[in-house]
């Protein structure tokens, strides 16, 4: 316990689980480090607790990078993210999403219908 007059001080593994995204993120050309960045660097980390949990969910690094692209490309897909190149990375950026025209369920267009 302390008196308050101390501030707290990150442990040396979570310095290490940043500093590894850091360096992920810097040697892909990238500019920020994102939650999902820290998420993928901890689980090289052999002693947190928190990888360890995730795995006895069944949660690998694998299923986090997995999950990370699919739902990139499934935001692309639908119209919510497109690929933004900066400084040599290209990363997702939300944008607005349009609504796509569907064509009537008889299979007729509007031009059809005239």
């Amino acid at each position: 316990m302390t008196d308050g007059s101390e501030d707290s001080k990150p442990t040396a593994g979570f310095q290490r689980v940043v500093q590894r995204a850091v360096i992920h993120v810097q040697s892909s050309g990238g500019a920020e480090v994102t939650g999902a960045d820290v998420l993928v660097a901890l689980f090289a980390e052999r002693e947190s607790h928190a990888a360890y949990f995730l795995q006895e969910q069944d949660m690998t690094r694998y299923d986090a990078v997995n999950y990370i692209r699919r739902s990139i490309v499934e935001g692309i897909e639908q119209g919510v993210v497109r690929q933004s190149s900066s400084h040599g990375r290209t990363k997702p950026v939300v944008v607005e999403k349009v609504k796509r025209r569907r064509p009537p369920r008889d299979g007729k267009t509007a031009k059809d219908a005239k």
